[in-house]
């Protein structure tokens, strides 16, 4: 692919000096770049005080074809989607420049920060990304967590700060109650498809997780190739893996199936940043560079995910938890938070999967138990209520008349004479 200029205007001439010409340098070969691209012109044509001009690169672009382009009059540069040596080489060997914005998916290295002087860097919050893809498995009642990442795109996605920030945020709702793997392959060399090196050690590694899973994938081609080889392996989505990615744009969450359930990056803020962050050396020439984190847009749920099936899971764990803690007076709250969701969130499945509160689910234990401790020995009721997790004698009376229509004491000794049945709960 040959690289080209494109100048786009709809404001004043060339030349006046209201006018700031913003020269976008993109790699096309890839997605997110011509999304960018879009967004740029979208914001850029909304101000009269804004020109866009666009060098639209390919993996055959060099440092001379964006020194050629930056130097043929612009005022400001945003420069997204070409690899390290091709960046430094620009930004180190033009002594004079006009202010430049690097875009990036990852965490730029202060060495090569340092070499902007003029400018600043926008970057992709991957950990962000990390603890969004995080709380949404975790709402769905899962114990087992998995992350997938590759070496597709060595130069611009961070998988390892998305990894860390997911198992760093399920660990920390979930107070290492869970399960939780990763693993990092080669699936693309010299620009081919090279599926088939990673195929073998995925099949391995898919095979050996706990189901059901949480799986999070760096990317919607990783995605789409680890949905097939779960249908080889007989692995139902999201039956026994729920798969969540984040979207590169090529359209492959939608059509794959299941559709994949996307995290999508709001490259509208990224071009609104990168703009301001160049106009911002327009009207202050000595400022320091600068860093700006974007994070992620919007979360497409889609088939890939359990969605409301997912409720059943939220409400096993609760009533799991509540059979080996109820005793010990634990509250709603902490019935959430040892779980590692809202109480809104716990509430809600709760409520949708078993038909009543969490709160009642801990009445339900108790009086069980206490029931057992008032017929099978002479324990005083208060010393049932404190044993049984209830913070008082009252409320436990109350909720046992309440149930059963007679008082505990009565109860007692109607059961102790022979004169009453067991009461069914």
């Amino acid at each position: 692919m040959c690289d080209t200029n494109k100048q786009i205007s709809e404001s004043p001439a060339q030349g006046d000096p209201a006018v700031f010409t913003i020269g976008l340098v993109i790699n096309v070969v890839m997605k997110p770049c011509c999304d960018i691209m879009i967004e740029t012109i979208r914001y850029v044509m909304k101000r009269k005080d804004l020109r866009i001009r666009i060098f639209h690169g390919s993996p055959a672009t060099t440092v001379a074809n964006i020194k050629s382009f930056v130097a043929s009059g612009v005022d400001g540069v945003v420069i997204f989607g070409f690899c390290r040596e091709i960046v430094m080489g620009f930004l180190q060997s033009m002594r004079k420049r006009p202010p430049v914005v690097l875009g990036s998916y990852c965490a730029i290295p202060k060495e090569d920060a340092a070499c902007i002087k003029r400018g600043g860097v926008i970057e992709i919050d991957n950990a962000l990304i990390g603890g969004m893809a995080a709380d949404y498995l975790n709402g769905h009642g899962l114990r087992n967590y998995a992350f997938l990442g590759s070496n597709i795109f060595r130069e611009c996605v961070s998988s390892g700060m998305r990894s860390r920030a997911f198992e760093a945020r399920l660990r920390d709702v979930c107070h290492d109650d869970i399960t939780f793997t990763s693993l990092t392959v080669n699936l693309v060399k010299d620009h081919e498809d090279c599926w088939h090196d990673g195929h073998k050690a995925v099949v391995n590694w898919l095979k050996d997780l706990p189901l059901p899973c949480g799986l999070f994938v760096n990317g919607e081609i990783e995605a789409f190739y680890v949905q097939q080889t779960c249908r080889e392996l007989g692995i139902s989505i999201p039956e026994q893996i729920e798969v969540l990615c984040v979207e590169n744009g090529f359209g492959l969450c939608e059509q794959a199936q299941p559709a994949i359930t996307g995290i999508g990056i709001d490259y509208g803020a990224f071009a609104q940043s990168a703009v301001e962050m160049l106009l911002a050396w327009r009207s202050d020439e000595h400022q320091a560079s600068s860093v700006a984190c974007v994070c992620e847009g919007n979360l497409h749920e889609r088939g890939s995910t359990a969605g409301g099936r997912g409720y059943g899971r939220v409400a096993e764990r609760a009533r799991e938890f509540i059979r080996s803690h109820a005793f010990d007076g634990v509250s709603v709250d902490e019935v959430a938070h040892a779980l590692g969701v809202s109480r809104r969130t716990l509430e809600m499945r709760v409520r949708e999967s078993l038909g009543k509160s969490v709160l009642e689910m801990l009445h339900d234990v108790r009086l069980r138990e206490a029931y057992r401790l008032l017929i099978s020995t002479e324990m005083p009721v208060l010393d049932i209520a404190m044993r049984t997790g209830f913070h008082s004698v009252g409320t436990l009376t109350m909720l046992f008349k309440k149930r059963f229509g007679i008082p505990m004491r009565l109860y007692r000794q109607l059961y102790k004479s022979g004169s009453a049945e067991e009461l069914k709960f």
